[in-house]
């Protein structure tokens, strides 16, 4: 029997690229479709909109978003009934899909598995960078899942597992630490904006516990 591991390199190693590459990001949240028609050849389309073109959206099989080859074009259909933060995930997931070249209509659950894995460390690469984040604790700031959905706009459950994540991976899953300086540089500003290097030092905080932080992210 085949064992499938999620490929955590290759995920990290695209979603890095687009983060250095997308003029459309500038800063954080920013807009996932104008991101995705910048960088791919996908469209975007709300449920309401496919709905008004008669689309039935209902044999797509999925209440969030999916992503499908419709009238010689590759569309990412999206519920926007849902919440805002709900919207930004689920478009990014579907596009981790198509960049990371994923099956369709998988029969083999471990490799289902795996392929959603990767598809959800995409799009939390994406929305939170552990770059940024790994930074912003070095400079001394408290990094909970409150300050990731304040700072980044993302849901309770993804900040969460993001958090979570920083107990599993390393600075492996990153193509190079010039990579990631390149991105720090890129997100200066917004890192700045959260906590200046002149303000980076928190005297209450014990040093022991802020250097345990930052090793959780590299």
């Amino acid at each position: 029997m085949e064992i499938y591991k999620p490929d955590f390199k290759q995920v990290y190693a695209v979603a890095n690229e687009l983060l250095l590459c997308a003029s459309s990001i500038k800063t954080f949240p920013y807009s996932v479709t104008r991101m995705i028609e910048e960088m791919t050849d996908i469209n975007c389309c709300s449920f309401k909109r496919a709905l008004s073109y008669g689309v039935d959206i209902r044999k797509f099989g999925s209440e969030s978003a999916v992503i499908v080859d419709y009238g010689g074009r590759c569309i990412i259909f999206y519920n926007d009934s849902q919440i805002d933060t709900r919207i930004r995930f689920s478009l990014l997931h579907e596009l981790g899909h198509y960049i990371l070249n994923h099956e369709k209509d998988v029969k083999d659950v471990d490799l289902y598995k795996k392929q959603e894995v990767e598809a959800n460390s995409f799009a939390a690469q994406l929305l939170m960078p552990k770059q940024i984040i790994a930074e912003i604790q070095h400079r001394g700031k408290r990094v909970d899942e409150n300050f990731l959905i304040k700072y980044f706009n993302v849901s309770k459950e993804a900040a969460i597992k993001r958090m979570e994540s920083a107990y599993k991976f390393n600075s492996g899953y990153s193509i190079g630490k010039n990579i990631d300086e390149w991105i720090i540089l890129k997100y200066n500003i917004f890192i700045d904006y959260i906590i200046p290097k002149s303000k980076s030092i928190d005297w209450f905080e014990d040093e022991y516990e802020r250097q345990r932080n930052r090793d959780k992210w590299l």
